[in-house]
């Protein structure tokens, strides 16, 4: 199979020449070779072994397109008209040649391809054979006018039928390879040593020609001898192109059939058209061996092509990946020594932050691990919770949460709430291992890598129990006296406003002020420390006469207290004996001291 060539086509200046100007210039040729052939036909005179204008008529077909056959079917009708004057034999040869040109080059075309070099051994035997089913139209064709023009008997029909057959099919077999091969250039021109080779080889095969067929018939010699000229056309497959091979194949089969046309040669027999059937015989031989055999070396010289590029390419690509691994191998070992020193870094950076983490006791540094177990412990965490880290690491730790809080699923919602909004800050009760309570800060900060996915949490904890504390008793020193434990009259103050701020429908708020008399003698006569008891015993005996919806609360250093009832009408009668109740309730106290107490009450009307 021909594939596309990168050379210059040596029969352009036909191509270019018009369609009726082809078809002309083929009939002229096949013309000339048929006149020639036919000098050499068996009676009565249209069938002859040698006919190569079947191989120029395939050639030009399968070179210029179908398009030339006007001009095989001129020249093969007039080449046959002065045989026997008869212009439908000669048309009806004419079109059987026609035929055969036609259905070999659309066989050809099919199966192969326009051959102008064969690339592979079974392109060759194909080609034969093709050639062999076409030459069988012209054949039959030709025939037909012998069978009803002439009283020929069968076995001379026949005869005629495979003569004519014999000589189209090595006509095409000899000459059509050769005018495809000659029909493009050749990629490499020839050495002066090619050149100088292909002289010797030409003077030997001519010498060897002479030697073999240039005898007389009468001399006898065996007929191996012929089969020496294969040397040469095994020669010229392996040291010349397709090109050589066809030339050599064309011109052995020239010589030889000039040879036994004068009698000459091992195959000159007795009849001429037996000596030149059986000069077929031989023609066929060096055909087909030279063919394939040049397909053959041709196609093993494009696969050693081919498997040399592959080997460069292969050898290039060899070379450029061991390059990239040698890139790669320095790239890795500076990679390594890096991650190395990265690593060592890394280790000293952890190694740092552990002692910092370790070292800090105010703090309970955690780390827990997205389910919320503990993943690490730190000493301030023993200090503040009372766990070592062998008892601890591996619990959740919900197990610092109150019963309240558990039941609530605060430590889960925690964890929510820091793996939503990255962390959370929480202040309340924790227990400790020994079950006591502390009051912690507490921030819970989601811990993510690069890609986003949650690795754990880090929790730090504070015990602010002390601050608690201290913010409870200023509290309550901001509300309360610290001798009589009353509320002051900052939150007895607060505590009227609230109750003023109220509706008052159906209801009234009164307020009843106690005053010590001769507090400053009891001062004075028995020391500020029975004057402190007497207030704290006041203080008792006031909370135990009044309601629970009324208030007593210490105004300097007089007692009052407030009351709030349902009572629209007799109000004042309902406070002069609440005031009553409470004067006999103190008068115990107060004898001890020889005091006096004025108490009195008046109501507040509604805001």
């Amino acid at each position: 199979m021909i594939g596309k060539h990168s050379v210059q086509d040596p029969i352009a200046f036909v191509r270019r020449i018009p369609v009726w100007g082809q078809a002309s210039l083929l009939a002229a040729v096949y013309f000339a070779a048929a006149k020639l052939s036919l000098l050499l036909a068996i009676p009565p005179g249209y069938a002859t072994a040698v006919w190569p204008p079947s191989g120029i008529a395939l050639a030009a077909t399968l070179v210029l397109g179908n398009r030339v056959w006007p001009g095989v079917w001129i020249g093969a009708a007039l080449v046959n008209l002065p045989v026997e004057s008869s212009w439908l034999a000669s048309a009806l040869i004419g079109t059987g040649n026609t035929l055969e040109a036609l259905a070999g080059a659309t066989l050809i075309r099919c199966f192969i391809g326009v051959p102008y070099r064969f690339e592979r051994g079974e392109d060759v035997v194909k080609f034969i054979a093709l050639s062999a089913l076409s030459a069988t139209v012209a054949a039959t064709v030709g025939v037909m006018p012998l069978v009803f023009g002439h009283t020929l008997s069968s076995p001379q029909i026949l005869a005629n039928w495979w003569t004519w057959w014999q000589g189209d099919v090595s006509g095409i077999a000899v000459v059509a390879p050769l005018i495809l091969s000659w029909s493009v250039r050749d990629a490499g021109a020839s050495t002066p040593s090619g050149k100088l080779e292909a002289s010797c080889f030409t003077l030997l095969l001519l010498a060897v020609m002479v030697a073999v067929f240039g005898y007389g018939s009468q001399t006898a010699i065996p007929y191996q001898w012929p089969f020496v000229i294969l040397l040469f056309i095994i020669w010229a497959a392996f040291r010349f192109n397709q090109r050589g091979v066809t030339t050599t194949i064309a011109a052995v089969c020239a010589i030889v059939v000039a040879f036994t046309v004068e009698k000459r040669g091992p195959f000159a027999l007795a009849s001429l058209s037996e000596s030149l059937l059986l000069m077929l015989g031989f023609i066929s031989i060096v055909v087909t061996t030279g063919l394939v055999l040049s397909a053959a070396l041709r196609e093993r010289g494009r696969v050693a092509e081919e498997l040399g590029r592959k080997r460069d390419e292969l050898e290039s690509r060899v070379r450029e990946r061991t390059l990239e691994l040698e890139r790669a191998n320095r790239a890795l070992q500076e990679d390594f020594t890096e991650r190395k020193t990265a690593e060592g870094r890394l280790q000293e950076s952890e190694m740092r932050f552990r002692l910092i983490i370790d070292s800090v006791v105010d703090y309970a540094i955690i780390m827990l691990d997205p389910k919320g177990h503990i993943a690490s412990w730190n000493a301030g965490a023993e200090r503040i919770k009372g766990y070592r880290a062998e008892e601890i690491i591996g619990q959740h730790f919900s197990l610092f949460y109150s019963p309240e809080d558990l039941a609530r699923g605060k430590p889960q919602y925690e964890l929510e709430v820091a793996c939503a909004e990255g962390r959370v800050e929480d202040e309340g009760w924790r227990l400790r291992k020994n079950g006591s309570r502390f009051w912690a800060n507490v921030v819970i900060t989601a811990l993510r890598d690069d890609s986003g996915t949650l690795r754990g949490f880090g929790k730090v904890t504070r015990d602010l129990t002390e601050r608690k504390r201290t913010e409870e008793r200023l509290a309550y020193l901001a509300q309360y006296d610290t001798l009589t434990r009353l509320p002051n009259r900052h939150m007895l103050h607060d505590h009227l406003v609230q109750l003023l701020a109220q509706p008052q429908t159906g209801k009234r708020t009164g307020c009843m002020y106690i005053d010590l008399d001769r507090f400053k003698y009891v001062n004075d006569t028995y020391g500020h420390g029975a004057g402190d008891q007497l207030l704290v015993q006041v203080g008792e005996r006031l909370q135990k006469c009044v309601r629970s919806t009324d208030v007593v609360g210490r105004l300097g250093g007089c007692c009052s207290f407030t009351t709030r009832g349902r009572y629209c009408r007799g109000f004042n009668r309902f406070a002069q004996s609440y005031a009553a109740r409470v004067k006999g309730r103190l008068r115990d106290v107060l004898r001890r001291y020889q005091g006096r107490q004025n108490v009195g009450g008046r109501p507040q009307e509604p805001a």
